[in-house]
């Protein structure tokens, strides 16, 4: 037998003879290297995927969380009639809502620093968004960390191989609470037209109305011009409308009687940037002074006229502009008049409809908020 390949070969002669043969290197030995050398980045590259995955979900559920947990705090800022806001309620909807989110992670803390309340600035609506410490705050910005300063950083799977035992996540969003432009059916309204540069001059934001429809002052001088109930939806001035629309607001029949007389340009909504021409009755009808110990000290929008025309039952009124007030029933000593003071006041109702434009106040019924939403 042959130690090596032997292989026949015919000489020039014409003779076999045997021929010995080097075996070739078997292939399959280069590959086994080469999935030798590639295994171990491959398995780390893996590993790796594995990590990062795990890291960007985790960070997406810190923006979803974040984004809850900002439009809720939002929605808690809503001042009262008053003004008045409650910042500690809001900043513990906040982490309310970020650990209700963040199911798995009951011991989450929210750093105080992470919680930004203010007033946004509308000229960086859109630019570099900008939030005040002035005004009635309409804005919340939350940080939700896994980053070491609140919460412990991300455990990593495989992350040692390469030196990486944990990953730091962060995630900021925030909400502000918009400003109205329309007014939609139920949204709460008081009927009552007041002439609009006596709104703009009253010093403390407070009038007092007279039944006779005369308007005094806060130093109790009769102003020029009178006030009015007005009837939005109908040419009559129906008393049941006025007491319907002081208790329960707009219904979707009053906006259509203005839409097909031709008063509003939208059957939906009363848009405030519109102008446009109402029925008026001067003064307070004795049949509606049962109702307004229902609506005493509760926000309402009223409109502000600039213009009238007719006279006695057959006025008109041009309203121009909203704003918001709160009414309260007063006693005057000696007084023959029911004398009703009106004053400034502020107003959130999601069912007003806000503005397509964060950065454009013009328009805007000012004292007003609505539902709020995201800017980043």
């Amino acid at each position: 037998m042959f130690s090596k390949p032997l292989s026949l070969v015919v000489d020039c002669r014409g003779m076999f003879h045997a021929e010995n043969r080097k075996p070739k290197h078997p292939r399959t030995a280069n590959i086994a290297v080469l999935i030798a050398v590639l295994l171990v980045p491959m398995v780390g590259m893996l590993a790796l995927s594995i990590d990062v995955g795990y890291s960007m979900r985790k960070h997406d559920e810190l923006q979803r969380a974040a984004d809850s947990a900002a439009l809720a705090g939002a929605r808690e800022l809503a001042p009262n009639h008053l003004g008045e806001q409650d910042f500690d309620m809001a900043k513990a909807r906040v982490r309310e809502i970020a650990a209700k989110r963040l199911g798995d992670s009951a011991e989450f803390n929210v750093l105080d620093d992470d919680i930004e309340l203010g007033r946004f600035e509308p000229r960086t609506a859109y630019t570099r968004f900008t939030i005040k410490e002035d005004g009635i705050f309409d804005t919340v910005r939350v940080t939700l960390r896994r980053d070491g300063t609140a919460n412990k950083p991300l455990p990593l799977f495989f992350g040692g191989i390469f030196g990486l035992v944990e990953s730091e996540v962060a995630a900021t969003s925030t909400a502000v609470v918009q400003k109205p432009i329309a007014i939609r059916p139920g949204a709460a309204i008081l009927p009552f037209a007041i002439p609009e540069s006596s709104w703009i001059a009253s010093k403390d934001g407070k009038l007092r109305l007279r039944s006779d429809g005369k308007i005094l002052d806060s130093q109790g001088q009769i102003l020029q011009q009178d006030w009015s109930t007005i009837d939005f939806g109908t040419r009559r001035n129906e008393t049941a409308n006025l007491n319907y629309q002081m208790l329960n607001g707009l219904h979707d029949s009053h906006l259509k009687a203005l839409y097909r007389e031709g008063r509003i340009k939208v059957l939906t909504a009363i848009d405030s940037r519109q102008e446009i021409w109402v029925t008026a009755r001067v003064g307070l009808p004795e049949e509606l002074l049962g109702t307004i110990p229902l609506i005493e000290e509760k926000a309402r929008l009223i409109p502000l006229y600039t213009q009238k025309f007719g006279k006695d039952r057959e006025l008109e009124y041009k309203i121009s502009n909203w704003a918001v007030a709160s009414l309260q029933k007063i006693d005057v000593e000696g007084a023959l008049d029911i004398h009703l003071e009106i004053s400034e006041a502020f107003l959130y109702d999601g069912l007003l409809r806000p503005g397509p434009n964060l950065s454009v106040e013009e328009g805007v019924i000012v004292g007003a908020y609505t539902s709020p939403i995201l800017v980043d």
